[in-house]
């Protein structure tokens, strides 16, 4: 027996519409839609699960140099998020690692900024990067069976 989700009567297994309001018996349109949007996705996460997505040697190296050098900008940045407002005081504001490329503070309140040291610092943070990149790259080339004279993959 089929019950209507509308008036909760008992119906016939054959029927396909109450014999009281009407209404079709199957199920409502949002748990036909949510148990397709299941389905998919159930699909996909085994698609992912069981296949894994063999990435390319460039992929392995503009992605580890991508999170580097946002590495070495966020260290940069955190640098000044923890000296913020020490300058009321005797402190010296700071931004720039491993070098020092602006300072503000003190009691004699100095402002400093240093061209080199901010081309250094990017320098630095640019040259680690390629260097994580390359190092990551050669990995992956030697975790999925790249072969990097004839160019496979």
């Amino acid at each position: 027996m089929k019950k209507c989700r509308h008036c909760r009567t008992e119906n016939e297994d054959s029927a396909s519409a109450c014999s009281e309001c009407g209404l079709l018996l199957s199920p409502s349109p949002l748990v036909k839609v949510l148990t397709t949007l299941v389905a998919s996705l159930q699909v996909r996460l085994q698609t992912l699960t069981l296949i894994e997505p063999v990435p390319s040697v460039g992929k392995c190296f503009i992605g580890a140099f991508s999170l580097t050098f946002l590495f070495g900008v966020v260290i940069n940045i955190l640098t000044y998020l923890l000296t913020r407002g020490a300058y009321n005081g005797d402190g010296f504001e700071v931004i720039g690692f491993p070098f020092v490329f602006r300072r503000l503070g003190g009691i004699a309140g100095l402002h400093e900024f240093k061209v080199l040291a901010l081309l250094a610092d990017l320098l630095v943070v640019v040259v680690a990067s390629f260097a994580v990149g390359l190092a990551f790259s050669r990995w992956c080339c030697q975790r999925h069976g790249y072969d990097s004279e004839t160019k496979n993959g």
